[in-house]
């Protein structure tokens, strides 16, 4: 077995996965293990993280959404898993800026931690200047991360997917350290961060690649700041974005200009208004003229 699925079992525990007494033990014994999903286990904490670290190598992909008893000073350790390639810590609002303080502090931003935010520091080596992260899908949904973690995140150059909606804590300075170090990123989400015009035009400049954004519940950019995501060349289509689904849900400074502009982004398919009280019938309808689903 290389699987195992134990959402919302309430009476697991971190027990299940020691090596001395877990009825799993010979599948921990053989390190067969790829997949563990954990999501809603009230008694798993972050314990598991060690016994995970030590027994379970081949490890890819660690679940553990809404285990409100796992803490951040646990979780620096499971960055120092070499195999992990996706890893969901949503909805576990004790994750702070504390569960990355082992990452090497490389990307843009600034050359320390903001004196507001107490460390407690892991007697363990930091991440070596020189390795990178495998890491490609991260869910940090709802956690209390700042700009300070997003520094942080410049050894994970393989990464494809992030999702930080509902992390107040995160302005335009770490979204443009994110996707300067990060090029490779294909899923940005941002639902209810305070994304302004300088976010949005770093992401333009720098996520060619990118091909969902999630900008939903974001009041804090305007209509031209929007349309940094429209690169138009000499004949007047866009020649480098890839942009294929783009969700802005509640953001009431979305107007059927905005419409209007984003019909030139050529690679765009499907684009979500759900609440957007700007956009008229007239202005949707001719957004789905270029081909383009409008959820709404």
């Amino acid at each position: 077995m290389e699987d195992i699925r134990l959402d919302r079992c309430h009476r697991i525990t971190d027990s299940a996965f020691d090596f001395c007494e877990s009825p799993f033990e010979r599948l921990l014994g053989c390190l067969s293990l790829e997949a563990i999903s954990l999501q809603g286990c009230p008694q798993i904490t972050g314990e598991i993280i060690t016994t995970l670290n030590k027994n379970c190598r081949r490890l890819n992909y660690l679940n553990l959404s809404q285990c409100k008893n796992v803490k951040s000073p646990k979780i620096q350790h499971i960055f120092e898993h070499n195999q992990l390639l996706s890893l969901n810590l949503s909805f576990i609002e004790d994750i702070s800026d504390e569960a990355f303080v082992l990452m090497p502090l490389l990307g843009s931003g600034p050359t320390a931690l903001s004196n507001s935010v107490t460390l407690t520091l892991s007697p363990s080596k930091p991440f070596s200047s020189k390795r990178t992260c495998p890491l490609q899908k991260l869910n940090l949904c709802k956690s209390k991360i700042t700009d300070s973690s997003i520094f942080r995140m410049a050894c994970l150059v393989a990464l494809l997917e992030i999702r930080l909606q509902w992390c107040s804590g995160i302005t335009d300075a770490g979204i443009t350290s994110l996707v300067r170090n990060c090029p490779k990123l294909r899923l940005l989400d941002l639902k209810s961060c305070p994304v302004t015009d300088g976010g949005i035009a770093s992401i333009a400049a720098l996520c060619a690649e990118l091909k969902e954004l999630d900008l939903s519940w974001c009041p804090g950019f305007s209509e031209e700041g929007l349309a940094h995501l429209v690169h138009t060349g000499r004949q007047g289509r866009n020649e480098a974005q890839q942009l294929e689904r783009l969700s802005l849900e509640w953001c009431m400074q979305v107007t059927d200009r905005t419409l209007r502009a984003l019909s030139a982004l050529t690679s765009l398919k499907r684009v979500s208004l759900g609440g957007c009280a700007g956009v008229t019938t007239s202005g949707v309808d001719q957004l789905k003229t270029y081909g383009i689903v409008v959820d709404s």
